[in-house]
């Protein structure tokens, strides 16, 4: 009964086409934006930059005083800076974006080609799936949870980590994928 459970929490929640693509719009989406982000970064530190090549070039030519140049430059260098880090995790996020996208896709169609073969699978190999991908299963009186280790489904406003995910049948939320009863336990 678990295994038929099992595989029925792994088939409902990987070989949905429709979430599939949800998650891959999202996914676009967020990219999109954040490479809107990372270029209005850009801009502003290029406009930083050449604030602070006045600056200097202001100074050089003995137009302001050193503590006017001080003043003035020191929290023009402080944003550079920052904006600098900025763009630096920006643009690893969108990479991170990315990759998980492709990577996301494939996970997709492995899945698919899995279910389809699970039944080919000797009892080791599906044991060693099963181990792989599964971060625990938790058994109580009236439901099984299901928590996967990683499912290309995750919370694209922070996509610096990988995450760990359980599932959910439940529209409302991603916690956990229950098993009632109804599957005789």
């Amino acid at each position: 009964d678990l295994e038929a459970i099992y595989l029925e929490q792994l088939k409902d929640f990987l070989l949905s086409e429709k979430d599939m693509d949800t998650y891959l719009q999202q996914a676009d989406d967020v990219v999109v934006e954040k490479t809107e982000l990372l270029s209005i970064h850009e801009k502003e530190r290029r406009k930083i930059q050449q604030e602070m090549d006045k600056t200097y070039n202001l100074y050089i030519a003995d137009k302001i005083s050193m503590d006017g140049f001080g003043n003035t430059y020191k929290p023009l260098e402080e944003r550079a800076k920052q904006l600098e880090s900025e763009i630096v995790e920006l643009q690893a996020q969108i990479d991170y974006l990315k990759i998980n996208n492709i990577s996301s896709a494939q996970i997709f169609t492995e899945a698919r080609s899995l279910h389809g073969r699970w039944q080919t699978l000797s009892r080791d190999e599906q044991q060693r799936i099963v181990e792989a991908i599964t971060e625990k299963i938790i058994i109580g009186q009236d439901e099984v949870e299901i928590h996967f280790h990683y499912l290309p489904f995750f919370n694209l406003t922070s996509p610096t980590a990988p995450p760990s995910l359980t599932t959910n049948n439940s529209p409302s939320t991603n916690d956990v994928n229950n098993a009632t009863n109804n599957q005789g336990l």
